[in-house]
């Protein structure tokens, strides 16, 4: 039977400049999913599934998205490795966020 965990990695905040979420151990995980619920958008928001062996050393997977508009958005997140985070730039000018910001885990 797979397992199932969702994270809530950010909660009714905005943003005015770039950020990492906080890392988050998967090594059970076969396949991830980032939910971003995203208002308030200034600008535009480009997020990155990035990776780590350690929760230290991070690089980017092959998974990122680009967003215009408000509304829900999904990323895919797979071959996650021991840990996962998001990377999130913000661009353009006063460029901000408000986010509501999940991670679903099966595996």
């Amino acid at each position: 039977m797979l397992q199932t965990h969702v994270a809530v990695m950010e909660k009714d905040r905005t943003f005015n400049r770039s950020f990492e979420t906080e890392p988050w151990e998967c090594g059970w995980a076969s396949e991830g999913l980032w939910l971003l619920k995203v208002s308030d958008l200034t600008g535009t928001l480009e997020v990155t599934s990035e990776v780590s062996p350690d929760g230290s050393d991070w690089g980017p997977s092959q998974y990122s998205l680009t967003i215009f508009e408000n509304g829900l958005h999904s990323l895919a997140a797979r071959d996650l490795g021991p840990w996962t985070r998001l990377r999130a730039t913000l661009s353009g000018e006063h460029a901000s966020v408000h986010l509501f910001l999940y991670l679903s885990l099966k595996g």
